[in-house]
């Protein structure tokens, strides 16, 4: 195992020799010995904890933790005897699932309170398209429009009829602004949205 890793080799590059239990010389016992010598000097990740699922995959996939054996057998003697190692594994993958279902729920929720507000644009409304990454001048406009909008397509996009000399497109909602009207009073102003 340590001639696998030893050598002119790249640091993912590890050859590990062929398991067979029938010979001596390769038996399971040295094997698995071996491995867990070269994980622990590599640092492979099997057996750390998942922070979203609260489980090493190592336990969620066979239902004991993956632990190199003298740390383990360390362990082992300092626990309780009293103490019953819980390997319901059904169990620990369902808590994983509510786990990571809470997660999601949490940046779902995040990225929501986060998002533009929920403007509302109907067809025949007329819009500015920000065109922020089409700048190429410091003069040149923010905003590029009039546009109508023909259709409301999903996910948030919009399909716009350009007036005038502008071209058809479709545009995502976080890029229109409503047209305030070509003739504003000179007083009155419109809400900048962010």
């Amino acid at each position: 195992i340590r001639d696998a890793v030893a050598g002119n080799r790249n640091e993912d590059d590890v050859v590990l020799p062929p398991f067979d239990p029938e010979k001596n010389d390769n038996g399971a016992e040295n094997w698995c010995n071996n491995i867990d010598t070269v994980a622990k000097d590599r640092g492979w990740s099997s057996i750390t904890t998942v922070s979203k699922a609260g489980f090493s995959p190592t336990r969620l996939l066979i239902g004991c933790n993956g632990n190199i054996p003298p740390i383990q057998a360390r362990l082992d003697e300092i626990q309780d005897n009293d103490y019953i190692q819980n390997n319901d594994s059904e169990a620990d993958r369902d808590l994983a699932r509510q786990n990571l279902r809470e997660t999601a729920e949490k940046y779902k929720k995040r990225f929501d309170t986060t998002r533009r507000n929920n403007l509302v644009f109907k067809k025949g409304d007329i819009v500015y398209v920000n065109q922020n990454h089409r700048r190429h001048d410091k003069l040149s406009p923010k905003f590029k429009g009039p546009y109508e909008v023909i259709d409301i397509l999903e996910h948030d996009r919009f399909s716009l009829k350009g007036l005038n000399t502008l071209r058809n497109i479709i545009v995502a909602k976080e890029k229109l602004k409503l047209w305030p009207g070509e003739w504003v009073e000179q007083n009155s102003s419109f809400e900048e949205f962010p």
